[in-house]
């Protein structure tokens, strides 16, 4: 496990200032801890889990159907409902 180094938390945050750095990871729901030097501490571990998990997300739902197209069809006794709620599950 490796922490981030100073160059490493600015450029994920986008921010030099400790105070900005903070909240800029609270925001984004990061993982961290404050040192006694007041600076935020974040796991190379964590960061890289959550741009994996982003990843994933992304192509979990461009796999999903183009609903736009099953509500163009027709297939009646409300088969679109029934297709559409088994993909929302």
């Amino acid at each position: 496990m490796r922490i981030l180094i100073k160059d490493e938390l600015e450029a994920l945050t986008g921010s030099k200032t400790t105070k900005r750095q903070i909240k800029w990871l609270r925001m984004n729901n990061v993982r961290f801890m404050i040192g006694l030097d007041g600076k935020p501490k974040v796991l190379e571990d964590h960061i890289n889990e959550i741009l994996t998990n982003k990843e994933n997300k992304k192509s979990l739902t461009s796999k999903l159907p183009n609903f736009e197209a099953l509500d163009k069809l027709d297939l009646g006794h409300g088969k679109e409902k029934k297709i559409r709620q088994a993909f929302a599950a």
